[in-house]
């Protein structure tokens, strides 16, 4: 299989320029029978949550500042429904809740007439589908007060203090030689 990186150019281009694709192929055409299908799609809002450039803009401030931003490998519209997935080329891993709630929040800000997305992975080892993570507009308030809470809580460490080293499962992956957790990524 070719590497992840590989893997999303391949898509990319199956996508925009229909390009044959060794790989991922009956996604993309079920993706297609759904609606209509964009790869790549880079989405940003600023301070006041209102959709700008994913880079920003040439201003001073908050008005042309990304607070956050998103790339999504493939977004599928259909009327007032999205469906945004992101590619994966490892084992199967479930733990993005928090990945697709800021792809969702990042669509409804970008694009007024959807009042639902759907994010999940797909694996495409395993040619199989992963969690599906369903977001509704009318959640968007509360949501983003959770996830804006979260952000100035970690924006309020003191700097100089290391951030505390915890195992987790993608620490097979990790490089980082000098980590504790360390396991030969």
């Amino acid at each position: 299989m070719l590497n992840g990186t590989d893997v999303h150019a391949v898509l990319e281009k199956r996508i925009k320029e229909k390009a044959p694709a060794p790989i991922g192929e009956p996604f993309v055409q079920a993706f297609e029978r759904q609606g209509a299908v964009e790869a790549e799609v880079a989405l940003a809002v600023n301070h006041w949550l209102k959709p700008i450039s994913f880079w920003g803009g040439n201003g001073i401030g908050h008005q042309t500042e990304p607070l956050i931003r998103g790339k999504f490998d493939v977004v599928i519209t259909q009327g007032s429904s999205a469906i945004y997935a992101d590619w994966k080329t490892g084992k199967p891993y479930e733990n993005n809740e928090l990945q697709f709630r800021i792809g969702a929040l990042l669509l409804f800000a970008a694009r007024p007439e959807l009042q639902q997305v759907t994010g999940f992975n797909v694996w495409l080892k395993t040619g199989k589908l992963g969690q599906p993570y369903v977001f509704k507009r009318t959640e968007t308030s509360p949501q983003w007060a959770a996830l804006i809470k979260q952000m100035r809580t970690i924006e309020a460490r003191d700097p100089k203090v290391e951030w505390e080293k915890q195992p987790g499962p993608l620490c097979k992956f990790c490089p980082v030689r000098s980590c504790v957790a360390y396991q030969g990524g």
